[in-house]
């Protein structure tokens, strides 16, 4: 298993999302998250206009600590307690008053962040107008995105990033909050997380239509949702009538299906590649293993991309940035259990050219680009509940489309797990591999150069 996901952008480590159980749920031992906001971050500029601003955060923060060691002291005890259990009365009332006292929390961040916001633009459009030799750092939580980039750009960022997020301990847990609360799926985090992307690739050089290209190709992987190039439509009629036929449910199983291992005689749309892996993956690797496979690219060239991608990568947590390993590590060995999709795409684009598959498109993807799909599956796991649910994701390179003599309709799926089949491929009942897809889209890679 690789890529272990609650989320599109990865299970953060670090710092813990802050729990609390409510009342309703107390008693089955289900507990929810209360969305708080991150922190904004106080720029030099605007620590000089606003010092009340930082006397503020800092408290904000203690009390933000407080409350996760109350709220991990509450669930220690009150989590497993049953109906009849002594305790019940003393946790509930325990949980209202730490309920109150998180909600009180978070009016309080709001109007924090608001406040910084307002001071923050204020010191941006006063360094405007000031030398461009001045040094400041500009405040990228602030949500005026055309101003931050212009800063960034006086002051030539280029892709070294700035030295605040080597050293500013601040500035590392607005960047760890922000994960935290975007693995909750917090939109607005995600899209501050997107933002702070945005800038650093533009400074880098990208245009804004390239940056553009490359957001609209990570949704389209993400959500399964996007434009289909013109020629696609030229496909073969098998390969329109394979992606345009109805799912069917299938009941969910713990895998994506039934391994076979030959089909024998059938009608196929299929990529001509070799698995480009020394061995199966030893590591939480199986995003640059699909890739290479993907791409065709030996698997040593691809991780070899790993290193200077995230060192220095302004959204990465600083200990990945130090020890990019650690991207590819279990969570239980200190890792972060695999790259999140932002690292992912980032990666792929440098070793060719990224074109963004749509769900229900994988047919005339492969056989307008000759190169095969690469996309996710859910890992399905069982809850506490005993019921099934997906627990994490695995990465794989979709190699062809076939159908047999008998009508059904399989993809051959490459997978950096699967040594015991040939060429670490195996056919896959159509139905169930798409009943296990993480976001039903995916992405084809065209190297940039034949190897």
């Amino acid at each position: 298993m690789c890529t272990i996901r609650k989320s599109i952008i990865g299970s953060p480590a670090g710092l813990l999302a802050l729990m609390v159980a409510l009342a309703a749920v107390l008693l089955s031992g289900h507990a929810v998250a209360l969305d708080i906001p991150p922190l904004g971050v106080i720029s030099s500029a605007t620590v000089d206009t606003n010092p009340a601003l930082v006397t503020q955060r800092s408290a904000l923060q203690a009390e933000r600590n407080e409350l996760r060691t109350r709220t991990q002291a509450h669930n220690s005890v009150c989590n497993e307690i049953s109906e009849r259990d002594p305790k019940l009365a003393s946790c509930t009332q325990e949980l209202q008053t730490l309920t109150q006292d998180v909600e009180r929390h978070i009016d309080a961040s709001k109007r924090f962040n608001a406040a910084l916001a307002t001071a923050s633009a204020m010191a941006i459009r006063a360094s405007h107008a000031s030398d461009f030799s001045d040094t400041s750092v500009v405040d990228l939580s602030d949500t005026n995105l055309a101003d931050a980039n212009k800063a960034l750009m006086r002051h030539q960022w280029s892709m070294s990033i700035d030295q605040r997020y080597k050293d500013d301990p601040a500035v590392q847990l607005y960047i760890r909050d922000l994960w935290d609360s975007a693995a909750n799926n917090n939109a607005e985090s995600l899209n501050k997380i997107k933002s702070i992307l945005a800038d650093q690739l533009r400074v880098s050089g990208l245009t804004q239509q390239q940056v553009d290209d490359f957001f609209r190709s990570f949704d389209t992987f993400t959500t399964g949702k996007g434009r289909v190039p013109k020629e696609w439509n030229k496909t073969s009629k098998f390969a329109r009538e394979i992606d345009g036929a109805a799912q069917k449910n299938v009941p969910q199983n713990l895998s994506y299906g039934k391994l076979v291992k030959t089909l024998g005689k059938t009608e196929s749309i299929k990529t001509k590649v070799t698995y480009m892996g020394t061995g199966p993956q030893t590591a939480e690797d199986c995003v640059l293993h699909a890739i290479s496979d993907g791409a065709q690219i030996p698997f040593v060239q691809v991780k070899a991309k790993l290193s200077p991608t995230l060192k220095n990568l302004a959204i990465a947590r600083s200990e990945v940035r130090k020890n990019p390993e650690l991207d590819i590590t279990s969570q239980k060995n200190g890792g972060t259990g695999g790259l999140n999709s932002f690292e992912e795409m980032l990666i792929a684009r440098q070793v060719g050219e990224v074109i963004a598959v749509p769900d229900k498109n994988f047919a005339k993807a492969i056989e307008s680009t000759h190169s095969p799909v690469i996309t996710a599956v859910g890992i399905i796991g069982y809850d506490q509940n005993n019921e099934l649910k997906v627990v994490g994701a695995h990465e794989v390179a979709v190699t062809g489309v076939h159908r047999t003599k008998d009508g059904k309709v399989y993809y051959s799926v490459m997978d950096s797990n699967l040594k015991n089949y040939p060429n670490y491929t195996a056919y896959v009942e159509k139905n169930d591999f798409e009943n296990h897809l993480l976001f039903g889209g995916g992405y084809v890679v065209v190297p940039n150069e034949k190897h």
